[in-house]
């Protein structure tokens, strides 16, 4: 009699606390979420926010955006984002973007060293599921004068956004929490990545 009790107590937690939460992403043909485009849109509006363009006004600017990752046209959508994104920045500040580079006064190149997101699932079975979710842009600038070549400008840009998202018993949730990490936090959760020559 115990037994069948037993069984019958298993059967009923199953089915209570039986499943999985499962997310169904619809979007543009990047297959991005909208999680994964916050993250970046964010990281990149953090990574200037202390940019101060208005060194660029009355100037000329010929500007170049490159990164790492695939493109299936001149720009990746990471390349083609940040740079609308500087494009406004630059004109608020009184700066004229041209087309040409014989054009300019300045030729600004934005090496896009990370501009991705990384995601990390963890299970504990029937209790406890969290996604985590980051979203990094980190930039090189450097700008040139048009007509010397002379390097006049350098800056570093860092956005890191995180998103964490967590379900209890796969049925309560999600709870929800998004912040932001400094450049010391970054770099004490990755660690020293700088290459030295021996």
């Amino acid at each position: 009699m115990k037994s069948k009790a037993w069984i019958l107590c298993v059967l009923v937690c199953s089915l209570l606390f039986g499943g999985c939460a499962s997310k169904k992403y619809v979007g543009p043909s990047s297959g991005r979420g909208a999680e994964n485009q916050m993250l970046i849109s964010r990281a990149v509006d953090q990574a200037f926010k202390k940019t101060d363009f208005t060194k660029f006004a009355d100037k000329k600017i010929y500007l170049q955006v490159c990164g790492l990752a695939a493109k299936a046209a001149a720009q990746s959508p990471e390349e083609s984002f940040i740079s609308n994104h500087l494009l406004e920045k630059l004109s608020r500040a009184g700066a004229r973007v041209v087309p040409r580079m014989e054009d300019a006064d300045l030729h600004l190149t934005v090496a896009l060293r990370i501009a991705g997101v990384d995601i990390v699932a963890r299970d504990f079975y029937y209790t406890y599921h969290h996604t985590s979710i980051r979203g990094v842009v980190e930039a090189h600038m450097v700008g040139y004068d048009a007509r010397t070549g002379k390097i006049v400008y350098t800056e570093d840009a860092l956005g890191v956004i995180l998103y964490r998202e967590r379900y209890w018993f796969y049925i309560f949730g999600p709870y929800r929490k998004i912040w932001t990490l400094s450049k010391e936090e970054w770099k004490d959760e990755i660690g020293d990545y700088t290459v030295t020559e021996e």
